[in-house]
């Protein structure tokens, strides 16, 4: 954006979490990821801010390289958020909603499952699914082992007071974390517009996917 990123006017403005990109599959955008997630991160934890990571994943066209893809992605994803996550660092999260591969619905599916396991494994976090309503009923399969994980849906256009779109084959009202805009204004973001989420759960529920206690609740608000 245009302005200054100002963590500590955006905790003012009521904001409790962010969720900054930390890596790609594209290695120019992994390298570029680096420089500004250790930056970002250390200055939203000096604002009392829980930090939490996305990887953005272009998954392999090959169908036979469906698993060993999965998992070279997903430990290079891992280890830039330093493997296992220390108390206060939200879990990883699969950013998977592009069209830059040709697998199927079962083997993208297999591949999005194959690189939650193995985060699952090294991150010691159980780690988000993000994606849209779209993606997930014409590119994913509504496979049970998917749908185990948190769920952040990306379903801009509504008001808070309502609930995401149900995602056909999913269960109801499945989502954890919500995107509710792509078009959001907050003071202190540096940006004309960015995108927006709500938690949905109790902020017990959130210190505790940041392997946090109760007794953060002071520091945390």
């Amino acid at each position: 954006g245009p302005g200054v990123l100002d963590f500590a006017k955006l905790r003012k403005r009521g904001v409790r979490f962010v969720i900054i990109k930390s890596g790609d599959t594209s290695r120019s955008a992994h390298s570029e990821a680096a420089y500004w997630y250790g930056r970002d991160k250390a200055a939203a934890r000096r604002a009392g801010l829980l930090v939490g990571a996305y990887y953005y994943a272009v998954p392999t066209s090959n169908k036979r390289r469906v698993v060993a893809d999965a998992k070279a992605q997903a430990r290079k994803a891992s280890a830039r958020v330093g493997g296992r996550l220390r108390p206060g660092h939200l879990p990883l999260a699969l950013d998977l909603e592009t069209e830059n591969t040709r697998l199927g619905r079962a083997d993208l599916t297999r591949w999005a499952v194959t690189w939650l396991r193995v985060v699952e494994k090294r991150t010691g976090r159980t780690p988000w699914f993000y994606s849209y309503t779209r993606y997930m009923e014409r590119r994913l399969l509504p496979d049970g082992a998917l749908q185990s994980y948190p769920l952040w849906h990306a379903n801009w256009g509504l008001f808070l007071q309502d609930r995401p779109m149900q995602i056909r084959g999913w269960p109801a009202d499945h989502a954890r974390i919500w995107q509710f805009t792509d078009s959001g204004r907050l003071p202190g973001s540096g940006s004309r517009t960015l995108d927006l989420n709500v938690y949905r759960g109790t902020g017990e529920e959130l210190l505790a996917e940041a392997g946090l206690g109760v007794e953060a609740a002071e520091r945390y608000d």
